[in-house]
């Protein structure tokens, strides 16, 4: 419930501009039979404005708020002056009609800036560290973290992926290298699993400003739908200090988000 205040003064001012529409659209004639359809004609973007309000909330779409707002323009700039004129007849109608559209149109877009960077300043991720506190991953708030023995293990029940984080310092071993890191994890998968994993594709590696991420791609054939796994290494750069990372998805879902896994893995930051 907490989320929908965001849209309490949007409701206000949407009350306020219902009774102001159907002052002025009347005429000043609050008992004019016309009132009510020439009141609805301008009411109506508001309302839908509210709707879209409550609808970013929850869906955390924030760029649909602003279709309406040209419609909004539109609809008060014609009826309004019009409306008022035809029952009034005063040029004073027509003035004052313009005038105070336009300062509730000012007070609208107001609202909707300011609603939009309290959006922006709530944070739709979270931030997981590992076991160490040496480095941390960022994720969107759909993953849950599950205590397991990976140094950070989380999960996405609504798109069925899996994302799981080991930590290195190959500074503690002579000949150890990432190469190891991967194919020894891959093994490790092969028992658990109880399948052989099919290499998808070459290994990649990216190289950005504080890391270089290497990533072999495998597919495993299970019982429930074939699955891809990414098991990659982040290297940062004057470091000895890497992460392993393991993420699971199914196939027919792979292209779909595969761009987030990818993401999750460049978020990554040593502290």
């Amino acid at each position: 419930m907490k989320k929908y205040i965001y849209a309490i003064p949007s409701l206000i001012m949407v009350m306020y501009l219902g009774f102001m529409a159907v002052y002025l659209l009347s005429g000043f004639n609050i008992s004019d039979k016309n009132v009510i359809f020439a009141s609805i004609i301008v009411v109506i973007p508001f309302i839908i404005y509210v709707y879209q309000i409550f609808r970013c909330v929850k869906d955390a779409i924030k760029d649909k708020m602003y279709l309406w707002i040209p419609l909004v323009i539109l609809l008060g700039f014609i009826f309004v002056p019009y409306y008022g004129l035809k029952y009034e007849q005063d040029k004073i109608v027509l003035k004052n009609s313009i005038i105070t559209y336009a300062v509730a149109f000012i007070f609208l877009l107001s609202l909707t800036i300011l609603y939009a960077l309290t959006l922006i300043g709530k944070k739709d991720y979270i931030i997981l560290s590992t076991r160490d506190n040496n480095a941390e991953l960022k994720f969107s708030k759909e993953w849950k973290e599950k205590n397991t023995d990976y140094s950070i293990y989380a999960s996405n029940e609504d798109k069925d992926m899996a994302f799981g984080v080991l930590t290195y310092d190959l500074s503690e071993f002579e000949t150890y290298t990432i190469d190891n890191i991967l194919e020894d994890q891959r093994l490790y998968l092969n028992n658990k699993l109880g399948t052989s994993l099919e290499q998808v594709g070459e290994p990649t590696s990216e190289e950005l400003d504080d890391k270089v991420i290497k990533t072999i791609e495998y597919k495993a054939k299970l019982e429930d739908g074939n699955k891809i796994y990414r098991l990659s290494t982040i290297s940062f750069k004057e470091s000895d200090y890497v992460l392993y990372t393991f993420s699971a998805v199914f196939e027919k879902d792979y292209d779909k988000y595969k761009k987030e896994l990818i993401d999750i893995n460049k978020s990554a930051k040593k502290k």
